[in-house]
């Protein structure tokens, strides 16, 4: 039977951006650091007051009690847990064994494929592995502004990343899209792209494996945005994770209306 490991945190005062992402970063490297997890999962809460204080949320699973044991002990894992208690944080705690008739995969919504976003378009990122996303919240569709679709390109520094470093930074794109789906401005989250030797190319001539063109950079994916001009798309591209240290390139393309 899987076992669940779920916790919730909460802190006497807001966490900074900084320490936010120190703490998606430090979640973000226990898959490759500690192991034993068969799903590690880590998200901010987005609805409030209805949390009573406990802001994040950690969902990790195990395949038995002696390997969550010696998760608890681990000293990656301690080091996490003195983090939190400099800071005076709370944590809530559930273990429990997975209750498989309690679960419905029947049903319309939970038979809906995940919707992907641009993270790992490269073996060894694991934006999965970080919190389980390659979901995002729904989209906020209140705005009411001109579509710009936002490219990205893995720079070839970006390419090199790995282990904790790529993982810190897996951890950083769900951070924005955390902060942007509820904004208005993230029309659709868009789709995650597979490596490029996965692709195919259509010519007259027939079809060729590989992209249409060589490139140092590799394309990652798209994202949707609804602003009012291509100067706020702009904006909001240049805050993608990774822009300012050279690892990903964004363009930001206007969308003809129909």
């Amino acid at each position: 039977m899987t076992l669940q490991h779920i916790v919730l945190f909460s802190f006497p005062r807001e966490l900074s951006e900084d320490e936010a992402a120190q703490m998606r970063a430090m979640v973000a490297s226990w898959p490759s650091e500690i192991g034993l997890m068969t799903k590690c999962r880590f998200g901010t809460d987005l609805t409030g007051a209805r949390t009573r204080g406990y802001g994040y949320l950690l969902y990790t699973e195990f395949p038995d009690v002696a390997a969550l044991n010696e998760y608890r002990a681990h000293p990656v894992h301690q080091r996490f847990l003195d983090w939190l208690i400099e800071r005076d944080g709370t944590p809530l705690a559930f273990d429990y064994y997975l209750d498989s008739r309690a679960i419905r995969d029947d049903t319309a919504v939970l038979s809906q494929p995940p919707r992907r976003t641009m993270s790992k378009p490269w073996p060894g990122g694991s934006w999965s592995s970080v919190r389980g996303h390659d979901q995002v919240p729904e989209p906020d569709h209140t705005g009411g502004g001109m579509k710009y679709l936002i490219l990205g390109a893995i720079t070839e520094s970006g390419q090199q990343l790995q282990g904790a470093d790529l993982e810190a930074w897996m951890a950083e794109i769900g951070a924005w899209y955390e902060k942007h789906a509820t904004t208005g401005k993230l029309a659709d989250p868009g789709y995650q792209l597979d490596w490029p030797d996965k692709a195919k190319t259509v010519r007259a001539s027939g079809v060729t494996d590989g992209p249409f063109m060589e490139a140092k950079e590799v394309l990652a994916g798209y994202s949707l945005l609804e602003t009012a001009n291509i100067d706020e798309a702009v904006e909001i591209a240049q805050t993608w994770p990774g822009v300012d240290r050279g690892w990903i390139a964004m363009e930001v393309r206007p969308v003809m209306a129909q």
